[in-house]
């Protein structure tokens, strides 16, 4: 139950530099993101395994194998997402955030990963699937310099909590729905985890994902940077990441990226979603690998600006919000 004087100690929290997550990448490369409650160390951790593949994309059986080892690092990446929780709740949430984006993690998750897919319990983690939200945005900017943000905003279901406040008229969340509750399994009857339940004054766990990611090379002019982001739940991690290696791997540009068909599997239920424009031929080989394959309409919503290698500014807005979307420049 929320009070007046729940709202009253209700503080903003301003992450110092220090908490900020970092993963860094090949060719100098580097992520940034907020720290748990936030879902970006997940995101950063199926980039993090999939940088140490040599993801070359030459034939079908590459892109097949690519397709694979995405799905399998997102299995690997979820299971551990079940660990976190609000750092200030959960004593090791910092920890677990800072290796499932270390190197030794990342090497430890490929050696896991064979050419089929394997049960949950290859997986680990502690058994929760993220719920579902429909009421997130995300706003990515960079400016001529290099300056960048990146924004997601929710108030978690459709309409939150269906209230308006009567002095501002602004709508309430319902941010409550994203806590664990002890002994009420999920829909798809899959126990609530721990490191989640609600405790007065913590956090709940989020899958929002803000990236930024940027070339750190000394003196090098017009350094590449990728600001992405998303809406979609438990979808966003992956649509996060999937959208930011089609650009760092599979040389994408931001509109190629965001476009693209998607792939989404959370663990928890170990099926993996496709969108009905993605390509058959592929589905055909994930599910001789043992891949159980649902199609949805649409998965995440992302948004990406880009300063690209040639020094001018890209922006994509994503087509599946069903509605006119454009990205806007000044």
């Amino acid at each position: 139950m929320l009070t007046e004087d729940d709202f009253s100690r209700y503080r903003s929290i301003v992450v110092p530099h220090s908490g900020v997550i970092y993963t860094t990448l090949s060719n100098n490369r580097m992520i940034c993101g907020p720290p748990p409650p936030s879902g970006s160390a997940v995101a950063q951790a199926i980039l993090n395994i999939m940088d140490g593949y040599k993801n070359d994309m030459k034939s079908f059986e590459d892109i097949a194998q690519f397709y694979h080892r995405f799905i399998e690092s997102s299995k690997f990446a979820y299971a551990a997402r079940t660990w976190l929780g609000d750092p200030a709740f959960v004593d090791n949430a910092t920890e677990i955030a800072d290796n499932i984006t270390s190197k030794k993690w990342a090497e430890w998750v490929r050696s896991k990963i064979t050419e089929e897919t394997h049960p949950d319990e290859y997986y680990g983690g502690s058994l929760e699937a993220p719920a579902a939200d429909h009421g997130t945005t995300h706003i990515s900017v960079i400016d001529i310099h290099g300056n960048a943000v990146s924004v997601t905003s929710t108030i978690n279901l459709y309409l939150g909590a269906a209230v308006t406040s009567p002095s501002t008229g602004i709508l309430w969340n319902d941010e409550m729905d994203d806590f664990s509750t002890p002994h009420h399994p999920n829909t798809f009857g899959i126990p609530p985890s721990p490191a989640n339940f609600i405790r007065p004054g913590k956090r709940p766990m989020s899958s929002q994902s803000p990236l930024i990611i940027f070339d750190k090379t000394p003196g090098k002019s017009a350094k590449r940077v990728l600001v992405v982001g998303g809406a979609g739940g438990s979808t966003i991690i992956s649509g996060v990441a999937g959208v930011a290696l089609h650009n760092l791997y599979l040389k994408a540009n931001v509109k190629q990226a965001v476009d693209a068909p998607r792939l989404h599997n959370q663990l928890y239920p170990n099926s993996t979603s496709y969108e009905p424009n993605f390509p058959q031929a592929y589905l055909t080989e994930l599910e001789s690998r043992g891949h159980i394959l649902k199609k949805v309409r649409n998965l995440t919503v992302v948004t990406a600006a880009e300063r690209a290698a040639d020094g001018q500014l890209y922006a994509n807005s994503d087509f599946r919000k069903g509605e006119e979307s454009s990205p806007a420049g000044y």
